[in-house]
């Protein structure tokens, strides 16, 4: 129930996302997929620019749910972005049925993953 409702909310997002110029969220996935593998390493690098635009890329979300400016995602400050880099990529296959210009924009995808992973109370 939890996740149609998500995906409700990520149709939603597509308006105010603009597609143009995004990876798309299964593209994304690949690239974060062998990040999320050594990500608790802490000599782990980016072995790709693909790789290095993955971490970045939750680095800044992680960094945006902390100072409240992701709307509804309520992350804990114990969330990090390892954390939120393998919600994303489990939950991307999961939503593949979802319309084509919801799945072209990695960040609309990403920010509804957010949503479901860390609801807010309200």
């Amino acid at each position: 129930m939890r996740l149609e409702a998500a995906k409700l909310g990520l149709v939603a997002l597509t308006a105010w996302s603009t597609p143009s110029h995004a990876e798309s969220a299964i593209t994304m996935r690949e690239w974060c997929r062998e990040v999320v593998l050594t990500i608790d390493d802490p000599d782990a690098t980016a072995s790709s620019v693909e790789e290095g635009f993955c971490l970045g890329s939750f680095i800044t979300l992680r960094n945006a749910t902390m100072l409240d400016a992701l709307p509804r995602v309520c992350a804990p400050a114990t969330a990090t972005t390892g954390d939120f880099m393998r919600a994303y990529v489990r939950m991307v296959d999961s939503i593949q049925s979802l319309p084509a210009s919801v799945a072209e924009n990695w960040f609309t995808t990403a920010v509804v993953i957010l949503q479901h992973e860390y609801p807010c109370s309200q």
